[in-house]
């Protein structure tokens, strides 16, 4: 069954109504208390319900928001409720899994558009399908596909929300990955750490309140359509909720501020109390200022090139022993055991040096003077007296190749890892 809905002219969206059972009120007397009693599930109620509101508001990227915490403390119970407000709470309704294909995973944003998905089992996702999932979520459309007739095919495109669950945050799965996660993506993908909300509530209540929602669901989503239908006012709620929230002049806190006031028009159109997004707010947007510190966006990702390539593609320059004899490795070759020609840098006791390419490939949008600036302006990257140039001459190498020369130790106390 299909229900069309037009919100304002020409604007109008499309609701797909999987199956239901039972009735709104019902839901809300049965599910909707219960839900009261955990935050994540109250939250993942109304996360579930905001992707109707999107295009109306003129919003073309959704956001994923991820409640991590310890196993058993209810958070599939959660993504549940999510699925619930329109259809079966389970997988062969409107829960979905990580546990898929590159063009099944396309398949699943492009049935969830305008009204979300509940995406279970992030724990699962490799490499490759979490960092598509990054990717594809935000840019809201499939790739480009060629039939067997060289005919192209319809080019799959979706706007919605989405709620996740997992045990670790995004940002520690793609540290586990050896991934980094890009600045932008902290507001696509939005990490909510559950330890403040705990205890973990005891098994015999999540059981209860799956069966419950196993017997009232696929209602809410339609009401809410209902609700907002003819709703002219959307925007100016949105935009009111949002400076609530923040009124800095940060433009990054203050895109997101837009993601989380969604919730709270759904919680304003719906009846639901919303003090959980102003308490997940206040948690989450905290946390990450320093995410969306560009200067210390340089320094993490310096370090983190460092360490990640420390003895891999940056090697140590050969060094005297304590005796005073010559190192094994010979001074001809530089390195330990290897030649210095195809390394992205060097590394002796105090210094790393790095080539101008290996720089290149951490620079990821920023101006080289903002970057290396900033740099030398913390007293990390040296630069010579004389000249424009930054490079300088590593020692210990034949023919003394220029490099960049960083101090380390230097960048850890900056970024706060390291003794002053």
């Amino acid at each position: 069954e299909v229900a069309q809905f037009s919100v304002k002219k020409p604007a109008q969206f499309w609701v797909k109504i999987n199956n239901r059972r039972g009735t709104f009120d019902d839901w809300e007397r049965e599910v909707l208390s219960r839900a009261k009693q955990k935050p994540a599930w109250l939250f993942a109620i109304l996360v579930g319900l905001s992707s109707v509101l999107l295009h109306p508001l003129g919003i073309d990227t959704g956001t994923a928001f991820n409640p991590y915490g310890p196993s058993g403390s209810g958070k599939t119970a959660g993504l549940r409720a999510a699925a619930g407000c329109w259809g079966r709470p389970d997988a062969s309704g409107c829960l979905k899994s990580f546990i898929t294909t590159e063009n099944a995973l396309e398949g699943m944003f492009e049935g969830g558009n305008g009204i979300g998905l509940s995406l279970d089992e992030m724990k699962t996702a490799n490499k490759l399908i979490l960092a598509l999932f990054a990717y594809l979520f935000g840019n809201g459309m499939g790739k480009e596909r060629m039939k067997s007739n060289a005919e192209m095919q319809r080019r799959r495109s979706w706007l919605l929300n989405c709620i996740m669950s997992s045990e670790k945050s995004v940002e520690g799965i793609f540290e586990a990955m050896e991934q980094q996660q890009a600045a932008g993506m902290v507001t696509r993908l939005v990490d909510i750490d559950m330890t403040p909300w705990l205890p973990i509530i005891t098994g015999e209540s999540i059981n209860e309140f799956e069966a419950t929602l196993m017997l009232h669901y696929g209602t809410a989503g339609p009401e809410f359509v209902r609700r907002v239908a003819g709703m002219t006012d959307l925007k100016e709620r949105h935009v009111r909720a949002a400076a609530a929230l923040y009124a800095g002049d940060d433009p990054k806190l203050f895109r997101a501020s837009r993601v989380f006031a969604q919730l709270k028009i759904v919680g304003e159109v719906m009846g639901i109390d919303t003090a959980v997004v102003d308490q997940f707010w206040a948690q989450w947007s905290g946390e990450v200022r320093e995410a969306f510190d560009d200067d210390l966006q340089i320094g993490r990702a310096v370090l983190s090139f460092i360490e990640r390539n420390l003895r891999v593609s940056i090697l140590q320059l050969a060094e005297e022993k304590d005796d005073g004899e010559d190192s094994p490795f010979g001074q001809d070759e530089g390195e330990v055991g290897n030649s210095y020609k195809e390394r992205d840098g060097w590394f002796d006791g105090d210094h790393v040096y790095l080539r101008v390419e290996a720089l290149a490939k951490i620079m990821d949008g920023f101006g080289k003077a903002r970057f290396y600036g900033w740099l030398h302006e913390q007293g990390v990257l040296h630069r010579p007296a004389k000249g424009d140039k930054w490079t300088v001459r590593v020692p210990k190498l034949p023919h003394r190749p220029s490099a960049l020369r960083f101090d380390t130790e230097r960048l850890r106390v900056v970024l706060g890892e390291g003794d002053e």
